[in-house]
């Protein structure tokens, strides 16, 4: 009987062993796939127009409000019920703001359509 509780004791810690192995692999797994923290952008005296490199930074991290000449592009967009929960969520989980989640979803499907959208603009140019 007691051989057979510590066969059972020693399986049980062999898979938690196992279990922390693959647990700290994951964590460090998706700790490598992160991006890079965005460059700050450089703050600006009042009154005075930012340079075009700046203006540009800022429309690429989404980071525009309060920035003279820095507008970036917006759109007013309806979403289902389910779809707004889902974004909403999905922003909290990762950690970002739901404008970049948003732009993330859309900047992947750029690259896997870039071909497609070639061949669309060349058409649209065309009209």
């Amino acid at each position: 009987m007691n051989s057979l509780i510590r066969n059972q004791d020693s399986q049980i810690q062999e898979d938690l062993t196992m279990i922390k192995d693959n647990h700290k692999t994951e964590i460090t797994e998706t700790n490598e796939t992160k991006k890079p923290a965005p460059a700050t952008i450089p703050k600006q005296k009042r009154g005075v127009q930012p340079s075009a490199d700046i203006i540009e930074m800022a429309r690429r991290q989404g980071r525009t409000q309060g920035r003279a000449g820095c507008k970036a592009h917006r759109f007013n967009m309806a979403f289902s019920p389910e779809v707004y929960e889902f974004i909403h969520t999905m922003a909290k989980v990762r950690g970002e703001s739901v404008t970049a989640f948003v732009n993330g979803i859309l900047e992947k499907a750029m690259k896997d359509n870039a071909e497609i959208y070639q061949q669309a603009l060349k058409f649209k140019n065309i009209l």
